[in-house]
C-alpha cells in the first residue's frame, strides 16, 4: 500500500518520490522509501528509471513511538491543573504550554506564544525581580524552582511553585527548558492557617 504516490510524475516521465509496504519473503511488511529519477539517451529516448530503494521500517516506527508518545502527553497536558511547558533556554520562545495557564494566569497561551516573556507580567510586582534572579541563575545551573504569586487581571492571586530543568542535545548544549508549574494557593493558606494555630497555643 503506498503512503504517498506520485503516479503522474512517474508516468510523465520526471523524478519521484514516495514511501511504499512491501511484503518481505518471510511475510511482514517493510517500508520502502523508493527515488528515482529518469533516464535519457543521447538522442533523447527515454531508457529508464535510475534509483534506489530504502528500507526506513525501523525509522518509521521510531517515528510512530514518538507520535504516540506526543499524543500521550498532549492529552496528559490538557486534563492537568498544572502548568505544562517547553521553550527555548531564553525561554525568548515558547514551544508548547498547557490549557492551564489560561486559567492559572488569566491570560490567553496565543498571547504567550506571540510574546513569550509576557508571563512575567502577571507576577505579583514584589516577587518580580527575585523571579528573574532564579532564571538568571537557572541558565548557568542547568535548573531552578521557587514559588511566586501571579496576579490575575482580575487581579485576584495565585501561588504558584515553579521548577524547570534544561533539556541538553548529544553535545550537552542546552537546547530546551521543561517545566512544570503547580498552584500552590490551598496549601499556603492551610500552612498559615495552621502556623496561626501554633502560635496561638504557645
Amino acid at each position: 500500500s503506498w503512503e504517498k504516490t506520485v503516479p503522474p510524475r512517474k508516468a510523465a516521465r520526471e523524478p519521484f518520490e514516495c514511501t511504499i509496504r512491501m511484503r518481505h519473503a518471510d511475510g511482514e511488511y517493510r517500508w520502502i522509501h523508493d527515488t528515482g529519477a529518469p533516464a535519457f539517451g543521447a538522442g533523447g529516448e527515454f531508457l529508464g528509471y535510475v534509483g534506489a530503494c530504502t528500507d526506513v521500517t525501523e525509522r518509521k516506527r521510531a517515528d510512530d513511538a514518538l507520535r504516540q508518545s506526543e499524543d500521550r502527553f498532549l492529552t496528559l497536558a490538557t486534563n492537568l491543573r498544572h502548568v505544562l511547558y517547553v521553550a527555548d533556554p531564553d525561554r525568548r520562545r515558547i514551544h508548547y504550554v498547557s490549557p492551564a495557564y489560561e486559567t492559572l494566569w488569566g491570560r490567553s497561551t496565543t498571547s504567550l506564544y506571540r510574546e513569550p516573556m509576557s508571563w512575567l507580567e502577571g507576577v505579583h510586582p514584589e516577587d518580580r525581580v527575585r523571579v528573574e534572579a532564579v532564571l538568571a541563575e537557572g541558565r548557568g545551573t542547568g535548573s531552578y524552582s521557587g514559588e511566586y504569586r501571579v496576579v490575575r487581571p482580575d487581579e485576584t492571586v495565585r501561588w504558584v511553585f515553579d521548577s524547570a530543568f534544561e533539556i541538553q542535545d548529544e553535545r550537552g548544549v542546552p537546547v530546551r527548558v521543561a517545566g512544570v508549574v503547580e498552584d500552590i494557593t490551598e496549601r499556603r493558606r492551610v500552612e498559615r492557617e495552621v502556623l496561626e494555630i501554633a502560635e496561638r497555643e504557645q
